[in-house]
């Protein structure tokens, strides 16, 4: 019963930011032919082909609606049958959207809020990697080979991050290896990795880490991912928690 309460507020929560947003999009939806772009209202064609920021919003409107069909199936089917759940990603759910839509770039469908987010400075862990450390494509420096395959999926699925970005918790300075921003939503998610339970008092301090971040409101698989050595063997299984907690 408590699991079902927690997901009865979760989706209501979001129908709630989902109704918001959808109010402050425009009317009609996206439609093309040949190369030319449109904006179809009423039976009406108005061509937005050079108008690159209303075709975005067409995306996130096609988008928003998609999701907030998703979720009102899934409140229904969270007391029918649990087994109808519908658990497929924003990627899954745009794929399929008609071409007009699949031919455009996936960021057209994020968040408006995330380029900013991403672009934006933050205040780093004071002591940098040292010598040994692991490069991600996208230049991010990075303590160890379990965190780059992470920041490499985290990459590969154009999710914004910050590595090692300080976060006030408790009034203390915390550094949590991922501070990721839900590219569809804009909802803020930390990922620690846990890999060193070997050294001395290693195990002490990621007790009290996690202690501190759940007596401060971070929920486990919603805004705390934590993992260990033996969940990050394989890319295949980092995609599936990807997918599984910050993707849904």
């Amino acid at each position: 019963m408590r699991n079902l309460t927690k997901y009865i507020l979760k989706y209501q929560s979001e129908l709630a930011k989902i109704n918001n947003g959808l109010k402050q999009l425009p009317d009609g939806y996206l439609s093309k032919r040949g190369t030319s772009y449109y904006q179809t209202v009423d039976k009406k064609d108005i061509t937005i082909t050079k108008n690159r920021k209303l075709i975005q919003q067409m995306c996130r409107k096609k988008y928003l609606l998609a999701r907030k069909e998703q979720l009102v199936n899934n409140l229904d089917f969270l007391i029918s049958d649990p087994s109808e759940i519908d658990y497929r990603t924003a990627q899954e759910l745009i794929k399929t959207f008609s071409k007009a839509y699949q031919e455009l770039p996936i960021s057209y469908f994020h968040h408006p809020a995330v380029t900013k987010w991403s672009e934006s400075d933050y205040q780093k862990h004071p002591y940098p990697p040292e010598d040994g450390y692991h490069v991600t494509k996208n230049g991010v420096k990075v303590r160890s080979k379990s965190e780059l395959l992470i920041a490499t999926e985290l990459e590969n699925q154009n999710i914004p991050y910050r590595y090692e970005a300080v976060r006030m918790v408790e009034n203390k300075k915390k550094y949590p290896d991922f501070t990721i921003c839900n590219p569809f939503n804009g909802k803020i998610i930390l990922w620690e990795h846990f890999g060193a339970l070997h050294l001395p008092d290693y195990e002490k301090k990621m007790n009290e880490k996690m202690d501190a971040y759940l007596r401060n409101s971070y929920v486990p698989n919603d805004t705390l991912v934590y993992t260990f050595e033996f969940q990050v063997r394989n890319a295949k299984r980092v995609q599936e928690l990807i997918e599984e907690v910050i993707l849904y």
